[in-house]
């Protein structure tokens, strides 16, 4: 089911340019684009934004009618300045939701979430098909067996434009296993492969190069490790899986923030152990060219008690870094090692 709404969120935008760092005081000076508020009569909550090619703006999450009823899929779609230009809650009778956004190369979306309203109470993935302008070209569920709590962690657009992408069956239980897909646009399943390594695992980011698809997550031996493995684009046929680690064993670990770019691997392993009801976070930066031999690593630390951190690699071999102690920061880190600027 398809619903027009209006709704109430309160959203601003900067432009990243204008903001700069009076390091004598130790603050930060923007300059907004826009803030503004919308409303509806009933519940909103945005999970994920999406700055698009056109420069417009896509919001997805989940909504209702009315402050009571249950929770559907909702997706808006903004102008630059912040105007709506459409937006719509798709579900049934039962609780729905989106969580993120691929942007296709023809200029429409492929939205995807969770939906619990057309016959798995437990919950099955949700993926639809969105044109520029709001309407839906298709629709359907994903899932692995009718029983299993199915959660879908990352999804890009291949080179030759099918889908590809990562999701857990019975997700966050010591059952929990990645399959790996690959979609037609239209939205047939080309092949899947399924891993399973005795234990909670989860694979939770993605890239490609060439005919090869990369994921990366974690698997479990006591406390979880890194693991990166990679697949045949043709028929989803298992290269090779490299089992990496930081050498502190008390850390559990993941492989987060995969990318390619400039013919080097990149990645972080996310380091956390809660000491004392503190949460300790570590992130370690590697990149290796594309024979994995090892060209760059750091180690960034981010405090007790704060939340990961997020990576974003640089034209000169660097990384953009997002972390957070006690207040926001983003880094500027060289190839060499360097802190260029931090604000």
């Amino acid at each position: 089911m398809k619903t027009n709404i209006c709704f109430r969120i309160l959203i601003t935008f900067i432009v990243s340019h204008t903001c700069f760092v009076q390091f004598a005081s130790a603050q930060t000076i923007c300059d907004s684009v826009f803030m503004k508020e919308y409303s509806t009569s009933g519940n909103l909550q945005p999970a994920t934004i999406k700055n698009l090619s056109t420069k417009e703006i896509l919001i997805a999450g989940r909504g209702t009618i009315t402050p009571t009823g249950p929770s559907q899929s909702m997706l808006v779609k903004l102008s630059q300045s912040g105007s709506i230009l459409w937006s719509i809650l798709i579900g049934g009778n039962n609780d729905d939701q989106f969580n993120g956004i691929v942007e296709l190369s023809d200029g429409s979306y492929i939205v995807y979430g969770t939906t619990k309203s057309f016959g798995y109470q437990q919950g099955k993935i949700l993926l639809t098909h969105i044109s520029t302008n709001g309407n839906i070209l298709w629709s359907r569920q994903l899932g692995d067996s009718p029983t299993s709590n199915d959660r879908i962690k990352a999804m890009i657009q291949y080179s030759d434009g099918d889908i590809v992408g990562t999701f857990n069956s019975n997700d966050s239980t010591i059952q929990s296993d990645p399959i790996v897909f690959k979609m037609r646009i239209d939205g047939t399943i080309r092949w899947a492969t399924k891993f399973d390594n005795m234990g909670e695992e989860s694979f939770t980011t993605i890239a490609f190069e060439s005919n090869k698809i990369y994921v990366g997550g974690f698997y479990t031996d006591v406390k979880r490790k890194c693991v990166l493995s990679t697949l045949n684009s043709i028929d989803g046929a298992i290269i090779s899986s490299q089992n990496l680690y930081h050498s502190d064993s008390t850390f559990n670990q993941e492989l987060t923030n995969l990318e390619i770019f400039n013919n080097k691997i990149s990645y972080g392993i996310w380091l956390r152990k809660v000491v004392n009801s503190f949460a300790i976070n570590k992130m370690l930066l590697l990149q290796s060219d594309l024979a994995g031999n090892k060209t760059f690593q750091t180690i960034m630390e981010n405090g007790e008690d704060s939340g990961s951190i997020y990576l974003k690699r640089t034209p000169d071999q660097g990384f953009y870094i997002l972390r957070n102690v006690y207040l926001p920061e983003v880094i500027k880190l060289n190839g060499y090692n360097t802190i260029e600027w931090a604000t």
